[in-house]
């Protein structure tokens, strides 16, 4: 348990978010040459969320994730330094030959990890369940490297600092293909027919031209080879419908305020149009419905088709943009004055929505387009989970006990707290636990939530019982019997 400090005179304030560009979101843009990393604190879609199987670009061990297998049968998380898999039904655990993990992502059709590594920069194919090393590639990834891993278990994509991307046989670690593109890889995307990949590089904004380009890359994952296409656009992440036909790519920070709608037929990839707004966007489920947002403060009014469909000027800055992807018509929702941040369900129905800076969660409908207000604790959502009827989001929170808030608070002013948003129903409630669980993640089954207590320990946490039903432990064990 972290030291409190006990004076009734210390002022308490939450903690909502890292600061906001000085510019804002929406507002900004280079006046030339390549763009770093295009993100802003708390503004479009959310990319705090935890969940089962692979996240973005890998699950982030190196700063004390958890990554849950699909199988909900084994966790892997990095212990005081090691990797490490633990099994919750029995809270074994077993260190694994990688040191200083940092990015993860799992095999689809084997007990499978690829793990890289700062201490080596080699990407390490790990047996879980015999803790064997299969095979290591030396030079393909780096701290920041982003990982994706195909379906069929035959590929894996690396993309590192610099530009540089490797494809490797997912049996061997051999390097069947290099290729380099130009700046910061802002995002990687397998997409769902498994052949191939989008590469998206941060853009390029010459002094002399009026518009942003990024050159997305196309990587075909059997040959190796590339082809390219150009989106007049800010780079940011690219959101692909589940069907694989089309993908938006949409930016937080940007002069212009372009959604731009992207055709990914095989072998003829292009971008199509741009519309209003800013994102990146979130996809439900079903792939039919999109959402993004529009800032009143940076409309480009040549967007629109029908110029009637743009908010009044005296209405809210920020409105949220449903879109229909199949007719690329939409709608617009106001929202208030703060900078729009949003998690949609996994039945696509319901947009948590709040704000990177200070406005609680809301609860909007999509079908209805009705915001609710959620009664109970104010809820942000920058360390969270949405379990996967829908009916519940868990969120970590962090506020402060400090003398002087004018001052950054120590850990030991720093208290982290659990809570439990009901969407069903709209409320939200604190939810008691041990100690201060500072990392999250769900199993898929929704009963259990497996909350991080420190470097070396993680709970096993029922949802029914609210307790610990097992735990975790730093303390090395053999394999659980049969494994």
């Amino acid at each position: 348990m972290l030291k409190r400090l006990g004076s009734q005179s210390h002022k308490r304030s939450t903690i909502w978010s890292i600061l906001v560009f000085v510019l804002g979101c929406g507002g900004g843009g280079a006046t030339g040459g390549v763009a770093g990393p295009s993100s802003c604190a708390g503004g479009g879609l959310n990319d705090n969320q935890k969940g089962v199987g692979d996240q973005a670009g890998g699950v982030q061990l190196a700063i004390g994730d958890i990554a849950v297998a699909p199988s909900g049968t084994f966790v892997v998380f990095k212990m005081d330094g090691d990797l490490a898999v633990g099994f919750p039904d029995t809270g074994a655990v077993q260190k694994l030959p990688v040191v200083n993990p940092t990015q993860l992502v799992f095999a689809k059709t084997r007990d499978v990890i690829y793990v890289g590594s700062d201490l080596d920069s080699k990407l390490h194919a790990i047996d879980v369940r015999k803790g064997e090393e299969l095979w290591a590639a030396p030079g393909v990834v780096d701290p920041n490297v982003k990982l994706a891993s195909s379906k069929d278990d035959r590929r894996i994509i690396t993309a590192r600092t610099g530009g540089f991307v490797a494809l490797l046989d997912a049996a061997t670690g051999e390097v069947l293909a290099e290729h380099e593109v130009t700046g910061w890889i802002e995002d990687m995307e397998i997409l769902p027919d498994d052949k191939r990949a989008l590469i998206v590089p941060s853009h390029t904004w010459p002094a002399d031209q009026t518009e942003p380009l990024t050159v997305v890359t196309v990587l075909e994952l059997e040959a190796g080879v590339t082809r390219t296409f150009d989106v007049p656009n800010c780079s940011d992440n690219i959101v692909v419908t589940p069907a694989g036909d089309r993908a938006f790519l949409a930016p937080t920070t940007c002069q212009k305020d372009p959604i731009s709608y992207i055709d990914l037929a095989p072998g003829a990839e292009a971008y199509v149009k741009n519309l209003p707004g800013f994102g990146p966007v979130a996809m439900a489920p079903d792939g039919v419905t999109a959402v993004g947002f529009l800032d009143m403060g940076n409309v480009d009014d040549t967007l629109f088709d029908d110029p009637s469909q743009k908010p009044d000027a005296a209405s809210p800055r920020y409105h949220l943009m449903v879109i229909d992807t199949q007719s690329l018509s939409y709608k617009f929702f106001a929202y208030g004055e703060e900078l729009p941040r949003y998690a949609i369900t996994p039945d696509g129905n319901v947009l948590l929505v709040d704000s990177g800076v200070s406005a609680p969660t809301r609860i909007f409908e999509t079908k209805t387009g009705v915001f609710n207000t959620v009664e109970g604790p104010p809820i942000i959502l920058d360390n969270f989970v949405i379990s996967s009827d829908s009916a519940h989001a868990y969120s970590l929170q962090t506020t402060t006990e400090q003398e002087d808030p004018s001052k950054p608070p120590t850990e030991e002013e720093m208290l982290h707290e659990l809570f439990d948003l009901n969407i069903v129903e709209a409320t939200s409630a604190k939810v008691d636990v041990p100690f201060e669980p500072i990392n999250i993640n769900i199993s898929p089954d929704d009963a259990t939530l497996f909350l991080r207590e420190d470097a070396a320990n993680i709970c096993v946490f029922s949802l029914a019982d609210r307790a610990c039903r097992s735990r975790i432990s730093g303390v090395e064990v053999a394999l659980p019997s049969g494994e």
